[in-house]
């Protein structure tokens, strides 16, 4: 390299996520989080906004983000619902935009209008049961609250504020979001 050349310090990256949680959207933010990586970012925000869809994949995202050898910061900024919760405890620093909101709930089957046998319908009950017991584990062992509290969260479709975030300690702190001028945000776009 020439001696007038200079490495450009490395950036903070901020990446958009408001999308519902499937296979295409966790894959690319999970691509664009490892391109931050690579280029060598300081740390990625990660600003969520999204009703949930699919917990496989955000299981799947959080196992994968919470790998990557980065400081991983999460920012509510609308809805963190259903299987976006995982996504959003990826974080070790978690914090919310005032109005953001949180929801868990069980985990729901749809057949799809599709026939059943009574042995795949068991099968689909089992593995109903062993995600709900998963996520209740590793949201119980992310905030270090009792299974049984988090387990009670489940319960019903209930909308929880940034108040009950901030006592339970899914965030640490209420506060709107701010880009930096010399960060780079880059939205996660559901196709490349």
């Amino acid at each position: 390299m020439n001696e007038n050349q200079s490495i450009a310090p490395p950036k903070d990256y901020y990446l958009g996520f408001n999308h519902e949680l499937d296979r295409q959207s966790a894959s690319n933010l999970v691509a664009l989080a490892q391109q931050a990586v690579a280029l060598h970012a300081k740390s990625i925000t990660i600003c969520i906004s999204s009703v949930g869809g699919a917990l496989d994949q955000g299981l799947y995202a959080y196992q994968i983000l919470t790998a990557l050898p980065i400081s991983i910061h999460t920012h509510a900024i609308g809805p963190v619902h259903s299987a976006a919760m995982p996504l959003f405890l990826c974080g070790t620093r978690r914090t919310a935009s005032p109005g953001a909101n949180f929801l868990f709930h069980e985990t729901l089957f749809s057949s799809e209008g599709v026939p059943l046998s009574f042995d795949k319908l068991v099968g689909q009950a089992h593995a109903i049961d062993h995600s709900n017991k998963w996520s209740h584990h590793l949201i119980a062992t992310i905030l270090d609250q009792p299974v049984e509290t988090v387990a009670k969260w489940f319960i019903g479709q209930n909308i929880r504020d940034t108040q009950f975030a901030l006592d339970n300690k899914i965030i640490e702190k209420v506060e709107p979001l701010i880009v930096p001028s010399d960060a780079q945000f880059v939205q996660v776009a559901y196709r490349f």
